[in-house]
């Protein structure tokens, strides 16, 4: 599983000019490859007038520095929430443009191409921000509607609602901001075509209904149940001895290959302590929601996995003897 971040550029034609706009600009790992791209895309680095940021997380942002010394003369989009944040980076020379100060929440970047902005309080955070391009009817979505990742794919499917779902319950605060900006999207005109997030798959019009549909009845953040330490030794050592039933009828490899690929992956919190082919702790203190983690390892395990070791690992669950409604809800519903 992986914490996949896009950054998207958008050029908008004018007259006798183009000028391209940057949405969320990564982080520093990320800079020489979207350097790259940027100077295949666009050439010179002064076409880049505008960037946006949809909030401050370092993920989307840190970039923002490099590129400043690249063109002194960007200007940046952002709530003023995440304009006070990003003086932190280094930017108080940057020319900044704070989304409130525009009275219809709306640029016109030419008479064929204007952007809007929607804020989203609390989506994830207080500064969060949408953008959305009408002409061509993409909504960038910032830290909503996407996810976590467990293969790589430019279009979301039904197989990646799992990611969606466990991002937004653990990093949501509570439904109600959710809905609100549910509700923004449902209301715009035109209705967008694509979603592009800051992390995982686009959503594409087939999709979109689908997802703000869970969405909007998911619970998240101070509304999930809270895992007692009895809840964490028990789904350790039920999780533990499925691990074995899998060794024992898939092979031990499986099971090694597993838990070295959730101990290796950087890109998201370690979630497992991981010893000798055992889960032996969780790090709740990580992400505040056992439930959550364990949510994660349980699709992990079954995610590109051939069709006779997914039927083995569902039999697994079955003669477990542990009748677990997370473990019900995440592998037999998937029959």
């Amino acid at each position: 599983m992986r914490l996949e971040t896009n950054t998207y550029v958008r050029i908008f034609q004018k007259t006798l000019k183009s000028e391209a706009l940057l949405i969320d600009p990564g982080a520093p790992r990320t800079f020489h490859l979207i350097q790259k791209r940027l100077q295949a895309v666009i050439g010179d680095f002064r076409r880049l007038g505008l960037i946006f940021l949809s909030y401050q997380d370092p993920g989307s942002s840190l970039n923002i520095v490099r590129l400043a010394k690249e063109n002194p003369e960007l200007t940046v989009v952002c709530t003023n929430d995440v304009r006070r944040l990003s003086y932190s980076l280094g930017l108080k020379a940057l020319r900044f443009q704070p989304i409130e100060k525009l009275p219809t929440l709306r640029v016109s970047l030419s008479e064929d191409y204007t952007i809007r902005f929607l804020p989203v309080p609390f989506c994830p955070s207080r500064g969060a921000c949408m953008l959305y391009d009408e002409e061509s009817r993409i909504l960038f979505s910032g830290g909503l509607f996407g996810g976590i990742t467990f293969t790589m794919s430019l279009v979301a499917t039904k197989q990646h609602w799992e990611g969606i779902r466990i991002w937004h319950q653990m990093y949501i605060p509570h439904i109600a901001a959710l809905q609100r900006a549910i509700a923004i999207v449902r209301d715009l005109d035109p209705p967008p075509k694509i979603i592009a997030p800051q992390h995982g798959a686009v959503l594409t019009e087939n999709m979109i209904p689908v997802v703000l549909d869970k969405l909007s009845e998911l619970p998240v953040g101070v509304e999930l149940p809270q895992a007692t330490e009895l809840d964490k030794i028990m789904y350790l050592d039920a999780i533990n001895d499925v691990l074995a039933s899998i060794s024992q009828k898939a092979g031990k490899e499986v099971v090694d290959q597993l838990l070295s690929r959730l101990d290796q992956d950087l890109s998201f919190p370690h979630l497992f302590t991981v010893q000798d082919g055992q889960l032996i702790d969780i790090k709740d203190d990580v992400l505040g929601d056992a439930m959550g983690a364990f949510k994660m390892l349980l699709y992990a395990l079954i995610q590109n996995q051939p069709a006779d070791i997914q039927d083995i690992l569902r039999a697994a669950i079955l003669e477990s003897n542990w009748n677990l409604p997370l473990f019900m809800q995440t592998f037999v519903s998937r029959k």
